[in-house]
Protein backbone atom coordinates (compact mmCIF):
# COMPACT_ATOMS: atom_id res chain seq x y z
CA UNK A 1 0.00 0.00 0.00
CA UNK A 2 2.80 2.40 0.90
CA UNK A 3 4.52 1.73 -2.44
CA UNK A 4 1.26 2.46 -4.29
CA UNK A 5 0.75 5.74 -2.39
CA UNK A 6 4.31 6.87 -3.08
CA UNK A 7 3.97 5.98 -6.76
CA UNK A 8 0.69 7.89 -7.01
CA UNK A 9 2.24 10.89 -5.28
CA UNK A 10 5.12 10.91 -7.73
CA UNK A 11 2.72 10.75 -10.65
CA UNK A 12 0.75 13.74 -9.34
CA UNK A 13 3.90 15.69 -8.49
CA UNK A 14 5.45 15.15 -11.90
CA UNK A 15 2.23 15.98 -13.68
CA UNK A 16 2.06 19.25 -11.71
CA UNK A 17 5.70 20.08 -12.45
CA UNK A 18 5.20 19.29 -16.12
CA UNK A 19 2.28 21.67 -16.34
CA UNK A 20 4.45 24.48 -14.96
CA UNK A 21 7.55 23.75 -17.03
CA UNK A 22 8.13 25.49 -20.30
CA UNK A 23 10.19 22.62 -21.73
CA UNK A 24 10.62 18.87 -21.22
CA UNK A 25 8.38 15.89 -21.84
CA UNK A 26 6.00 15.03 -18.96
CA UNK A 27 6.44 11.27 -19.40
CA UNK A 28 10.21 11.60 -19.21
CA UNK A 29 9.95 13.85 -16.16
CA UNK A 30 7.87 11.18 -14.46
CA UNK A 31 10.28 8.42 -15.51
CA UNK A 32 13.32 10.35 -14.27
CA UNK A 33 11.65 11.05 -10.92
CA UNK A 34 10.76 7.39 -10.49
CA UNK A 35 14.31 6.33 -11.33
CA UNK A 36 15.83 8.82 -8.89
CA UNK A 37 13.45 7.59 -6.19
CA UNK A 38 14.52 3.98 -6.67
CA UNK A 39 11.42 2.78 -8.52
CA UNK A 40 13.39 1.27 -11.38
CA UNK A 41 10.67 -1.03 -12.72
CA UNK A 42 8.11 1.77 -12.85
CA UNK A 43 10.66 4.10 -14.43
CA UNK A 44 11.37 1.58 -17.18
CA UNK A 45 7.65 1.34 -17.89
CA UNK A 46 7.42 5.12 -18.34
CA UNK A 47 10.55 5.31 -20.50
CA UNK A 48 9.12 2.61 -22.76
CA UNK A 49 5.79 4.44 -22.84
CA UNK A 50 7.61 7.52 -24.06
CA UNK A 51 9.32 5.52 -26.83
CA UNK A 52 6.04 3.97 -27.88
CA UNK A 53 4.31 7.34 -28.14
CA UNK A 54 7.33 8.90 -29.80
CA UNK A 55 7.03 6.56 -32.79
CA UNK A 56 3.50 5.22 -32.69
CA UNK A 57 1.33 7.90 -31.16
CA UNK A 58 -1.80 8.51 -33.17
CA UNK A 59 -2.61 11.68 -31.26
CA UNK A 60 -1.69 14.61 -33.48
CA UNK A 61 -1.36 16.99 -30.54
CA UNK A 62 1.09 14.69 -28.80
CA UNK A 63 3.15 14.39 -31.98
CA UNK A 64 3.20 18.16 -32.20
CA UNK A 65 4.48 18.37 -28.61
CA UNK A 66 7.23 15.85 -29.40
CA UNK A 67 8.25 17.88 -32.44
CA UNK A 68 8.54 20.90 -30.14
CA UNK A 69 10.86 19.00 -27.80
CA UNK A 70 12.79 16.95 -30.36
CA UNK A 71 15.90 19.12 -30.11
CA UNK A 72 16.08 18.39 -26.36
CA UNK A 73 15.01 14.74 -26.34
CA UNK A 74 17.43 12.18 -27.72
CA UNK A 75 16.12 8.65 -28.11
CA UNK A 76 19.59 7.29 -27.34
CA UNK A 77 19.47 9.01 -23.94
CA UNK A 78 16.12 7.38 -23.18
CA UNK A 79 17.49 3.92 -23.95
CA UNK A 80 20.51 4.76 -21.78
CA UNK A 81 18.18 5.65 -18.90
CA UNK A 82 16.37 2.33 -19.36
CA UNK A 83 19.71 0.53 -19.27
CA UNK A 84 20.73 2.25 -16.04
CA UNK A 85 17.40 1.34 -14.44
CA UNK A 86 17.90 -2.31 -15.43
CA UNK A 87 21.43 -2.13 -14.04
CA UNK A 88 20.08 -0.91 -10.70
CA UNK A 89 17.94 -4.05 -10.68
CA UNK A 90 21.00 -6.16 -11.59
CA UNK A 91 19.32 -7.33 -14.78
CA UNK A 92 22.51 -7.34 -16.79
CA UNK A 93 21.23 -8.84 -20.06
CA UNK A 94 18.35 -6.38 -20.26
CA UNK A 95 20.70 -3.51 -19.47
CA UNK A 96 23.10 -4.51 -22.23
CA UNK A 97 20.22 -4.92 -24.71
CA UNK A 98 19.04 -1.38 -23.92
CA UNK A 99 22.57 -0.01 -24.30
CA UNK A 100 22.78 -1.67 -27.70
CA UNK A 101 19.60 0.17 -28.67
CA UNK A 102 21.19 3.38 -27.37
CA UNK A 103 24.15 2.76 -29.69
CA UNK A 104 21.88 2.17 -32.69
CA UNK A 105 19.89 5.37 -32.05
CA UNK A 106 22.91 7.57 -31.17
CA UNK A 107 23.61 10.41 -33.60
CA UNK A 108 27.41 10.50 -33.30
CA UNK A 109 30.36 8.17 -32.80
CA UNK A 110 31.42 9.74 -29.51
CA UNK A 111 28.15 8.76 -27.83
CA UNK A 112 28.35 5.31 -29.41
CA UNK A 113 31.81 4.88 -27.90
CA UNK A 114 30.55 5.94 -24.46
CA UNK A 115 27.68 3.47 -24.62
CA UNK A 116 30.05 0.66 -25.66
CA UNK A 117 32.08 1.42 -22.55
CA UNK A 118 28.87 1.25 -20.50
CA UNK A 119 28.22 -2.20 -21.95
CA UNK A 120 31.69 -3.29 -20.85
CA UNK A 121 31.16 -1.84 -17.36
CA UNK A 122 27.90 -3.78 -17.12
CA UNK A 123 29.81 -6.88 -18.21
CA UNK A 124 32.32 -6.32 -15.40
CA UNK A 125 29.44 -6.00 -12.95
CA UNK A 126 28.03 -9.28 -14.25
CA UNK A 127 31.41 -11.01 -13.96
CA UNK A 128 32.03 -11.27 -17.72
CA UNK A 129 35.59 -10.02 -17.41
CA UNK A 130 37.08 -11.51 -20.59
CA UNK A 131 34.59 -9.96 -23.00
CA UNK A 132 34.68 -6.66 -21.09
CA UNK A 133 38.49 -6.52 -21.29
CA UNK A 134 38.44 -7.33 -25.00
CA UNK A 135 35.89 -4.61 -25.82
CA UNK A 136 37.59 -1.99 -23.64
CA UNK A 137 40.97 -2.76 -25.22
CA UNK A 138 39.49 -2.29 -28.66
CA UNK A 139 37.89 1.04 -27.73
CA UNK A 140 41.04 2.30 -25.98
CA UNK A 141 43.08 1.43 -29.07
CA UNK A 142 40.89 2.51 -31.95
CA UNK A 143 38.54 5.26 -30.77
CA UNK A 144 39.33 8.63 -32.35
CA UNK A 145 38.01 10.52 -29.31
CA UNK A 146 40.61 11.11 -26.54
CA UNK A 147 37.97 11.29 -23.80
CA UNK A 148 36.46 7.98 -24.89
CA UNK A 149 39.88 6.32 -25.13
CA UNK A 150 40.85 7.49 -21.68
CA UNK A 151 37.61 6.36 -20.06
CA UNK A 152 38.06 2.97 -21.73
CA UNK A 153 41.60 2.74 -20.34
CA UNK A 154 40.42 3.52 -16.84
CA UNK A 155 37.69 0.89 -16.88
CA UNK A 156 40.07 -1.61 -18.45
CA UNK A 157 42.35 -1.00 -15.48
CA UNK A 158 39.41 -1.66 -13.17
CA UNK A 159 38.71 -4.90 -15.04
CA UNK A 160 42.32 -6.00 -14.61
CA UNK A 161 42.14 -5.21 -10.90
CA UNK A 162 39.09 -7.41 -10.58
CA UNK A 163 40.88 -10.26 -12.32
CA UNK A 164 44.06 -9.71 -10.27
CA UNK A 165 46.23 -8.87 -13.28
CA UNK A 166 48.38 -6.33 -11.51
CA UNK A 167 50.99 -5.65 -14.19
CA UNK A 168 48.33 -5.18 -16.88
CA UNK A 169 46.42 -2.85 -14.54
CA UNK A 170 49.59 -0.81 -13.96
CA UNK A 171 50.32 -0.52 -17.69
CA UNK A 172 46.86 0.64 -18.72
CA UNK A 173 46.34 2.96 -15.73
CA UNK A 174 49.73 4.52 -16.47
CA UNK A 175 48.37 5.48 -19.88
CA UNK A 176 45.23 6.85 -18.25
CA UNK A 177 47.06 8.99 -15.69
CA UNK A 178 49.52 10.22 -18.33
CA UNK A 179 46.68 12.32 -19.75
CA UNK A 180 45.38 13.44 -16.34
CA UNK A 181 46.69 16.67 -14.74
CA UNK A 182 47.74 17.27 -11.11
CA UNK A 183 50.40 14.50 -11.11
CA UNK A 184 48.02 11.72 -10.12
CA UNK A 185 50.69 9.18 -11.08
CA UNK A 186 51.47 8.91 -7.36
CA UNK A 187 48.44 6.67 -7.08
CA UNK A 188 50.20 4.06 -9.20
CA UNK A 189 52.79 3.40 -6.50
CA UNK A 190 50.56 0.64 -5.13
CA UNK A 191 51.40 -1.39 -8.25
CA UNK A 192 55.13 -1.44 -7.53
CA UNK A 193 56.66 -4.90 -7.15
CA UNK A 194 57.23 -4.38 -3.43
CA UNK A 195 53.49 -3.93 -2.87
CA UNK A 196 52.24 -6.90 -4.86
CA UNK A 197 50.58 -9.56 -2.69
CA UNK A 198 52.75 -12.54 -1.75
CA UNK A 199 50.99 -15.63 -3.02
CA UNK A 200 51.54 -19.31 -2.33
CA UNK A 201 51.97 -22.13 -4.82
CA UNK A 202 49.01 -24.56 -5.07
CA UNK A 203 51.19 -27.24 -6.71
CA UNK A 204 53.68 -27.04 -3.86
CA UNK A 205 50.86 -27.54 -1.36
CA UNK A 206 49.66 -30.58 -3.29
CA UNK A 207 53.10 -32.18 -3.35
CA UNK A 208 53.73 -31.43 0.32
CA UNK A 209 50.54 -33.29 1.21
CA UNK A 210 51.54 -36.07 -1.15
CA UNK A 211 54.63 -36.87 0.95
CA UNK A 212 53.21 -35.86 4.35
CA UNK A 213 49.41 -35.65 4.61
CA UNK A 214 48.27 -32.34 6.14
CA UNK A 215 51.52 -30.46 5.47
CA UNK A 216 50.05 -28.75 2.39
CA UNK A 217 47.14 -27.40 4.45
CA UNK A 218 49.59 -26.16 7.08
CA UNK A 219 51.59 -24.44 4.32
CA UNK A 220 48.36 -22.63 3.36
CA UNK A 221 47.82 -21.52 6.96
CA UNK A 222 44.95 -23.95 7.58
CA UNK A 223 46.59 -25.54 10.60
CA UNK A 224 43.55 -27.32 12.01
CA UNK A 225 42.72 -28.88 8.64
CA UNK A 226 46.34 -29.98 8.33
CA UNK A 227 46.43 -31.59 11.77
CA UNK A 228 43.08 -33.26 11.12
CA UNK A 229 44.27 -34.66 7.79
CA UNK A 230 47.54 -35.87 9.34
CA UNK A 231 45.73 -37.68 12.16
CA UNK A 232 43.12 -39.32 9.90
CA UNK A 233 45.61 -40.52 7.27
CA UNK A 234 48.10 -41.52 9.93
CA UNK A 235 45.41 -43.44 11.78
CA UNK A 236 44.35 -45.28 8.63
CA UNK A 237 47.95 -46.09 7.80
CA UNK A 238 48.61 -47.37 11.33
CA UNK A 239 45.44 -49.47 11.26
CA UNK A 240 46.41 -51.00 7.89
CA UNK A 241 49.91 -51.80 9.08
CA UNK A 242 48.57 -53.32 12.30
CA UNK A 243 46.26 -55.60 10.34
CA UNK A 244 49.11 -56.74 8.12
CA UNK A 245 51.28 -57.41 11.17
CA UNK A 246 48.54 -59.59 12.67
CA UNK A 247 48.03 -61.46 9.42
CA UNK A 248 44.63 -59.91 8.61
CA UNK A 249 45.56 -59.43 5.00
CA UNK A 250 42.01 -59.30 3.57
CA UNK A 251 40.94 -56.67 6.13
CA UNK A 252 44.08 -54.67 5.43
CA UNK A 253 43.32 -54.83 1.70
CA UNK A 254 39.76 -53.57 2.24
CA UNK A 255 40.96 -50.65 4.35
CA UNK A 256 43.82 -49.76 2.00
CA UNK A 257 41.61 -49.87 -1.08
CA UNK A 258 38.53 -48.33 0.55
CA UNK A 259 39.41 -45.70 3.14
CA UNK A 260 43.03 -44.81 2.40
CA UNK A 261 42.66 -43.63 -1.24
CA UNK A 262 39.61 -41.55 -0.35
CA UNK A 263 41.19 -39.67 2.53
CA UNK A 264 44.67 -39.52 1.03
CA UNK A 265 43.51 -38.10 -2.30
CA UNK A 266 41.10 -35.77 -0.47
CA UNK A 267 44.04 -34.54 1.58
CA UNK A 268 45.98 -33.63 -1.59
CA UNK A 269 42.95 -31.94 -3.17
CA UNK A 270 42.15 -29.95 -0.02
CA UNK A 271 45.75 -28.76 0.28
CA UNK A 272 45.57 -27.24 -3.20
CA UNK A 273 42.13 -25.79 -2.53
CA UNK A 274 43.25 -24.14 0.73
CA UNK A 275 46.12 -22.38 -1.06
CA UNK A 276 43.78 -21.16 -3.79
CA UNK A 277 41.43 -19.77 -1.13
CA UNK A 278 44.37 -18.13 0.62
CA UNK A 279 45.53 -16.50 -2.62
CA UNK A 280 41.98 -15.36 -3.44
CA UNK A 281 41.66 -13.60 -0.09
CA UNK A 282 45.08 -11.95 -0.39
CA UNK A 283 44.30 -10.76 -3.92
CA UNK A 284 40.90 -9.48 -2.86
CA UNK A 285 42.40 -7.39 -0.06
CA UNK A 286 44.97 -5.91 -2.46
CA UNK A 287 42.28 -5.18 -5.06
CA UNK A 288 40.21 -3.30 -2.48
CA UNK A 289 43.26 -1.26 -1.52
CA UNK A 290 43.87 -0.38 -5.16
CA UNK A 291 40.25 0.62 -5.71
CA UNK A 292 40.27 2.78 -2.58
CA UNK A 293 43.40 4.60 -3.76
CA UNK A 294 41.82 5.51 -7.09
CA UNK A 295 38.40 6.04 -5.51
CA UNK A 296 37.83 9.55 -6.92
CA UNK A 297 38.18 8.49 -10.55
CA UNK A 298 36.39 5.24 -9.73
CA UNK A 299 33.24 7.08 -8.63
CA UNK A 300 33.38 9.41 -11.64
CA UNK A 301 34.03 6.85 -14.36
CA UNK A 302 31.80 3.95 -13.34
CA UNK A 303 29.22 2.82 -10.81
CA UNK A 304 30.77 1.47 -7.56
CA UNK A 305 27.51 -0.15 -6.45
CA UNK A 306 27.69 -2.57 -9.34
CA UNK A 307 31.32 -3.57 -9.01
CA UNK A 308 31.40 -5.61 -5.84
CA UNK A 309 34.46 -7.67 -5.01
CA UNK A 310 32.36 -9.95 -2.83
CA UNK A 311 30.83 -11.35 -6.00
CA UNK A 312 34.22 -12.08 -7.57
CA UNK A 313 34.88 -15.60 -8.45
Amino acid sequence: MFRILVFASLVLLCAFNASLASAGDPILKLADSLAESGYSYEAITEYKRFIFHHYHAADADYKRILAYYEDEIQLSDVYYSIAMAYREMEKWDESIASLEQAIISADNDSIRGERKIDIAVTGIAAGNYSSAAFNLTRIATFSKYPQVRNRARFNLGICYIYTYKWEEAFDVLSQYYADIPDNKNQKLKIFSNDNYPTLKNPDRAKWLSTFLPGSGQMYAGAWWDGINSLLINGGIGYMTGSMIYRGLYSDALIVSLGLLPRFYQGNRYNAQKRVEEFNEEINKVFAKRALNIISNEYSEQTTPKELNLNSHG
